[in-house]
């Protein structure tokens, strides 16, 4: 094998996590299909998760009309996926990289409610996440709302919201009365409003932080220290350093991390120190901009992370990791590729199953190597780790499935 086909023939090795023997190949499915999906889109440098329980959509935030976040990203992903209508959508907090899309999703498509923080925009001398108008633009999106007969509901901790019958939604943070910072300390901004929900089914949970500061962070632990800890945590405020301390990691306790963050943004997001802190606690780290839309999907007891890109796609995240993971600090880079290896896992073990694994061809394109080619060898690899004893768990059903696959 020459130096180029070696390298794809190592990324086809990670992809399956052979390196990785505490994934479980086996676990990249839900037996009776997932009871919650939570998808967080890649809209650049903002955010939108969309939930879909068995009766309910959810929209939490919607990306930024200046980088047209619903004409570009959300719209088409709708699209594709068969989305329709929005039963709720969710406004964290008067920021326009979250707000914005809304103002053209709300003459798109049906919304059945707006949920949101705050009735108006808190500006602040020097805040970069401010831009002159948006004022207007958040009167705006409430003036079209109300136009299209949508019900506006201002979150308080009092609410009860039905997301699914089997769907339990906390809510951890509302606008609400802060003192004034002390001298020297950083004034309040929108962030500190932020709308913060905890959703579960079963055993399993999603924290949405929207861009929920360190004050927020220190309010939620104090009086809500009974939804504690989650299963996943989306990074509050795309993994800057004013969110995400210690004290709040070592509270909420993620297995998985999810970083909603445009490439190569001008805020220089994530920082280096969020990311590690999440690292040395052994959390699997995910990143919209390294890794695209981020689909995960729970059962209630256990959580899948998935892609649904095309091969060509697949590939380029897993070009992103072999370039990136040896610049980064030990920790981030194992875990990152350990996120990454489920990632790509579970996106190759769901075409396996559905009978298109020629759709693959493409991954392996640039290594002049045929599927075929590479599911030999690689099927002859995990036969010697079975025979000296090396194989991870899955690795059976792995070669099995490749087996069939030849036939």
């Amino acid at each position: 094998m020459n130096a180029r086909s070696t390298r794809y023939f190592t990324l086809l090795i990670l992809v399956f996590s052979l390196f990785l023997p505490e994934v479980s190949f086996a676990a990249g499915h839900h037996k009776d299909g997932p009871q919650l999906r939570v998808s967080f889109i890649d809209v650049g440098q903002g955010d939108a998760i969309l939930i879909r329980s068995r009766e309910k959509t959810v929209l939490i935030d919607a990306g930024n009309d200046f980088d047209h976040a619903a004409e570009d990203f959300i719209l088409p992903y709708f699209e594709k996926e068969g989305i329709k209508k929005i039963d709720t959508a969710v406004i964290t907090h008067a920021h326009r990289d979250h707000f914005g899309g809304f103002l053209t999703l709300v003459e798109a498509l049906p919304i059945g409610e707006f949920i949101y923080s705050t009735n108006a925009t808190i500006a602040v001398p020097g805040d970069p996440e401010v831009t002159k108008g948006d004022d207007v633009l958040y009167k705006r999106l409430f003036s079209a709302a109300k136009a299209k007969g949508i019900p506006l509901k201002k979150a308080r901790f009092s609410d009860t919201f039905n997301w699914g019958s089997q769907v339990h939604v906390d809510i951890l943070h509302a606008d609400h009365p802060h003192p004034a910072p002390a001298p020297g300390q950083p004034a309040l901004t929108a962030n500190d409003t932020s709308l913060v929900f905890k959703v579960t089914t079963g055993t399993v949970s999603y924290l949405l932080t929207g861009d929920a500061t360190a004050l927020v962070e220190r309010e939620m632990i104090a009086e809500k220290p009974a939804c504690f800890p989650c299963t996943v945590l989306k990074v509050g405020h795309h993994g800057s350093k004013t969110s995400s301390s210690d004290a709040f990691i070592d509270t909420a306790k993620p297995a998985y991390a999810a970083i909603s963050v445009g490439i190569s943004n001008s805020y220089r997001h994530p920082s280096p120190d969020v990311v590690k802190r999440f690292a040395s606690r052994d959390v699997k780290i995910y990143r919209t901009d390294q890794d695209g839309t981020l689909e995960s999907s729970t059962d209630g007891s256990s959580v899948v992370f998935s892609s649904n890109q095309n091969a060509r796609g697949l590939h380029l995240i897993a070009t992103r990791l072999e370039e990136t993971a040896p610049l980064l600090d030990p920790e981030v880079a194992a875990s990152r590729r350990e996120a990454v290896g489920n990632l790509l896992l579970n996106a190759f073990r769901q075409r396996i199953d559905e009978g298109t694994v020629a759709e693959l061809e493409p991954f392996f394109a640039n290594g002049q190597r045929t599927l075929s080619q590479v599911s030999g060898e690689l099927a002859g690899l995990l036969r010697f780790r079975q025979l000296h004893l090396e194989a991870a768990d899955g690795e059976s059903e792995l070669l099995s499935s490749l087996d069939t696959t030849a036939n």
